[in-house]
């Protein structure tokens, strides 16, 4: 499962609740924890989820996550859309040929020591 799918499965977990720690995202069984991990990373990232830190709490309590509002959206992969990277337009722009021009070279001979 990739890290945008963890993440999409937490999002909408999270979105029917105020907020949560990853011991209650572990504890409800909709990913483990270490799936936890990786999809509040991404989610993070892409200012999906946002933490807050609570003093006093337990330790396992301290932090909590909650949705931010901002949608979760696809990899820019997955749509289809933006060009491959290339450095076509830099070798133009040099003048370094694409596909090197075929040159014959002379028959060599190998010798080997024995």
């Amino acid at each position: 499962m990739l890290a945008y799918e963890k993440a999409k499965k937490l999002h909408e977990w999270l979105k029917e609740r105020a907020d949560a720690t990853v011991a209650e995202m572990v504890a409800s069984g909709v990913l483990s924890k270490t799936d936890v991990r990786s999809a509040l990373d991404y989610g993070t990232r892409r200012g999906v989820f946002e933490s807050a830190e609570h003093d006093g709490r337990a330790l396992n309590a301290r932090v909590s996550y909650s949705t931010t509002g901002v949608p979760l959206l696809a990899p820019e992969r997955e749509k289809g859309r933006g060009p491959v990277a290339s450095f076509e337009g830099l070798q133009a722009a040099f003048g370094i040929a694409l596909y090197p021009p075929r040159v014959t070279g002379l028959v060599t001979r190998r010798y080997t020591v024995e």
